[in-house]
């Protein structure tokens, strides 16, 4: 028969439960220490800086104890604007190419308030961490610094020369606005005009780049024994150039001389700069040697049937 009386429990009567049956347990957090780095914080510079401030013409410079004990010392710095001008760099492309070689700079056009009168330099940031907390030791991080002190090594003649190469980009195409802008008739779109006065240009250029070319394969028929080089026509359907790219070289008798097609020949540089020559008919058209006055390469000119034969070496008299 089953009981329904209450059951007496140990917890009423007050008797000690058993071992780990009805005991608690109190948590609490553990006491470890954990080691933590001390926040980075500005202290005070080494005394005697005036020489590295002057050396490397750093300034407004502050000191920082990193948290892993390291010292790191930062300033600016600047190119003033005589140099900048003198080389023909516009200020903000010298920021440009500072920034794009070296991000954290922030090269910006600034007046320092360190001359008598107010100047625009170029003003960026330097910062360097020392091998020690002393002042060679700064110095001597200073001097390793790309952009502090003296612009010399490659990498900053790099920034220096591509902001001048960038400079003398926009003059020429505000020159050549300027150039459109007076050539253009009233039946000429801007455009059109810019193309016209563009070929033009080069042109000029193009013509003086194979003159130049075919005078380089004289010396080279010069130094190989040849009186004559001559241009036969070009007769790939391929190409607009009026000039075959492989000159053929005679000797004074005309007879035409087989060296011309050796590799080290044709590996020279007066041969390679006349392969890369632009040889269209606009270009080397007005080129045509004037043999009337020549009777002799007047007729090496007829006997190749080349109207472009040239002199390799003068004609003695």
């Amino acid at each position: 028969m089953t009981s329904t009386a209450p059951k007496v429990r140990k917890r009423d009567t007050g008797e000690r439960g058993n071992r780990g049956e009805f005991g608690t347990v109190v948590r609490a957090d553990a006491d470890v220490a954990v080691p933590e780095d001390s926040p980075s914080r500005e202290v005070a510079l080494p005394e005697g800086l005036d020489r590295v401030r002057q050396l490397h013409d750093v300034f407004d410079l502050k000191a920082t104890r990193l948290s892993d004990g390291e010292l790191r010392v930062s300033g600016k710095s600047r190119v003033i604007t005589d140099s900048f001008e003198e080389a023909g760099i516009d200020p903000d492309l010298l920021c440009r190419q500072i920034n794009l070689n070296h991000p954290e700079a922030d090269a910006h056009i600034e007046d320092v308030h360190h001359d008598i009168q107010p100047w625009d330099d170029v003003v960026y940031s330097v910062s360097i961490t020392p091998m020690g907390n002393d002042v060679d030791a700064i110095d001597r991080a200073f001097d390793n610094h790309p952009l502090a002190g003296m612009w010399s090594l490659d990498a900053e003649r790099g920034v220096w020369d591509a902001a001048k190469r960038e400079t003398a980009g926009r003059r020429i195409n505000a020159a050549m606005d300027d150039l459109v802008e007076s050539s253009r008739s009233v039946r000429e779109s801007p455009a059109r005009t810019r193309a016209r006065v563009t070929f033009e240009l080069y042109r000029t250029a193009a013509e003086d780049e194979a003159r130049e070319a075919i005078n380089g394969l004289r010396d080279l028929g010069e130094r190989n024994g040849a009186t004559y080089v001559a241009f036969p026509g070009d007769d790939d359907p391929e190409t607009s150039s009026l000039l075959s790219a492989y000159p053929v070289f005679y000797d004074a008798g005309g007879q035409q001389m087989d060296w011309y097609e050796e590799p080290e020949i044709q590996n020279e540089r007066e041969y390679l700069a006349w392969l890369d020559a632009d040889r269209d008919e606009a270009i080397v058209a007005g080129l045509t040697p004037d043999a009337h006055e020549d009777p002799e390469l007047d007729g090496i000119q007829r006997a190749t049937d080349h109207a472009y034969t040239y002199r390799c070496t003068p004609k003695e008299f």
